[in-house]
């Protein structure tokens, strides 16, 4: 949206007042039609008749009378047209004259030009992009991690397929005949799913739902959120296997062995693997004495 720059004493103006009500109605929508399109003052002369209605207005024909009935003057009137209007502004000096059409006078002396509205808008643009951008990246953070901590408190129950009964309440059920399923086992692990998802602005279904939840009981709640973190950074955490494989190898990464030292060859020195042992497997002085044929 672009804004028309008007002194407040534009109604005074002189000029205003040549032209009246109609050229000062017509002027200003004349300039609000270039801010909006960004033309720079131009308006097209077929774009005139469309910026203001001037259907049943109508004016007396100065000095031209129809006669005088019974002692009454009775003056001639006529329908207001856009050519009128627009003839008393060019007369005024509000409107000039130019190739298909006509310019509002000085627009471009109160109001930017289109390029520097156009280069505003891509600054403003791009500062809000990279605002949401910056802000999404810390809502994932911060929503699974909330999710996770405050899971069994905030969470809304998942109403997962097999509901878990205790030994006391089968008992119970056995003697009076009533059924009490207990809370979802699973409510912290689908707390993070869920919080991982709202904070992505994703819809989660069912299937994807079970879908990370059989990822995570096979590596755990730790390394899926690490796989849902990977995959957030390579935009693909909208999709339940990538996060699977991502989470399967944060899991193999964590629980490798240490690297080992590799065995010495033929019973002689060890693979050299350190830039010290390189340079020391390698030094001229091994060497000494050893003839090559």
């Amino acid at each position: 949206m672009t804004w028309v720059r008007v002194d407040d004493q534009y109604p005074d103006h002189p000029k205003i007042a040549l032209v009246g009500p109609l050229g000062l109605a017509l002027h200003m929508a004349a300039a609000c039609y270039a801010a909006r399109y960004l033309t720079d003052g131009f308006v097209p002369r077929a774009q005139i008749r469309k910026l203001i209605n001037l259907d049943g207005i109508f004016r007396e024909s100065n000095g031209v009378s129809n006669g005088v009935s019974n002692g009454v003057s009775n003056a001639v009137s006529h329908a207001v047209s856009h050519e009128e209007v627009t003839a008393e502004l060019v007369a005024a000096g509000l409107f000039d004259v130019v190739d298909g059409g006509f310019q509002v006078h000085d627009y471009l002396d109160y109001n930017p030009n289109a390029q520097q509205v156009k280069a505003e808008r891509k600054e403003s643009a791009d500062r809000q992009a990279a605002w949401r951008q910056k802000n999404k990246r810390n809502a994932v953070s911060n929503a699974v991690t909330n999710a996770v901590t405050n899971g069994l408190v905030t969470a809304a129950p998942y109403p997962y397929p097999f509901p878990i009964k205790k030994e006391e309440e089968e008992e119970e059920e056995e003697e009076d005949g009533q059924s009490n399923a207990v809370t979802n086992p699973l409510e912290a692990e689908c707390a993070a799913i869920r919080g991982a998802y709202d904070a992505a602005g994703i819809m989660l279904s069912k299937t994807h739902m079970d879908a990370h939840l059989e990822t995570i009981s096979r590596v755990g709640l730790k390394y899926w959120l690490s796989g849902w973190q990977a995959a957030v950074e390579a935009g693909k955490h909208n999709k339940p296997a990538y996060v699977a494989r991502c989470a399967e190898s944060a899991k193999l990464e964590a629980e490798a062995p240490p690297r080992q030292r590799q065995p010495a060859r033929n019973g002689r020195d060890p693979v050299p693997t350190t830039r010290e042992e390189l340079k020391a497997y390698y030094a001229p002085e091994k060497y000494e004495g050893i003839v090559l044929t």
